[in-house]
């Protein structure tokens, strides 16, 4: 069932305060709920049908996985407490818990539920920088230099182009060069990123004209 959730106040709307209920942020958020009401997918990345396809995939498997935790498989019990913790219905602790509790997981399972916790701590540094971003710029260099990328889609974004942020202000152009590759990897062929693109290619030619 598809559910519109508008910003005006509605008098005698039931669902009014659903959106803040299920962890909504900015305009506009896209979530997948179950018949229970129950998040299953969060849409992130750019919104085409490849990548709307992917996210109805990826909930399709977060119920097969539910489905078999409710019977007993203790492995698909980590997978749906790594789900969980990437839709933001279980926390960081309580994720850790309920692993610990159902066994060791699997590499593969340890591998992404590692790069759910680095793609929260990536949103979570740009969030606490506000305005300064030069300053999550230089932490996220730090990060890349370590070999700790983030892999969600919004993350990886934000990511690489804040180290452009923090390359223009060193007028590192090596740096500034290969994050805005980076980005132009990914969202470069969308003709509405234009203007983004031709903005920052200002700012490498400023940037060379320093040097």
């Amino acid at each position: 069932m598809l559910f519109c959730h508008v910003t005006s106040h509605i008098e005698g709307e039931p669902n009014d305060d659903l959106f803040e209920k299920k962890g909504g942020g900015g305009f506009p958020t896209i979530m997948m709920l179950d018949e229970k009401g129950e998040m299953i997918g969060k849409h992130s990345g750019e919104r085409t049908v490849p990548e709307f396809e992917k996210t109805v995939a990826k909930a399709a498997l977060f119920l097969q996985a539910l489905k078999k935790s409710e019977a007993g498989d203790k492995s698909a019990g980590i997978d749906v407490a790594i789900s969980r913790l990437e839709l933001g219905t279980l926390t960081a602790d309580d994720a850790k818990k309920k692993i610990a509790e159902l066994g060791e997981p699997a590499p593969e399972q340890q591998a992404r539920f590692d790069a759910v916790l680095l793609n929260q701590e990536v949103m979570a540094i740009s969030k606490g920088a506000g305005q300064d971003r030069a300053s999550a710029g230089k932490k996220f260099s730090e990060m890349k230099a370590a070999g700790k990328i983030p892999t969600g889609a919004n993350e990886y974004l934000t990511f690489w182009d804040t180290i452009t942020v923090y390359a223009e202000a060193q007028n590192d152009i090596p740096m500034f060069t290969e994050a805005l590759g980076k980005v132009r990897e990914k969202i470069g062929a969308n003709p509405s990123k234009k203007k983004y693109f031709d903005g920052k290619e200002a700012i490498l030619k400023k940037m060379k004209e320093k040097k």
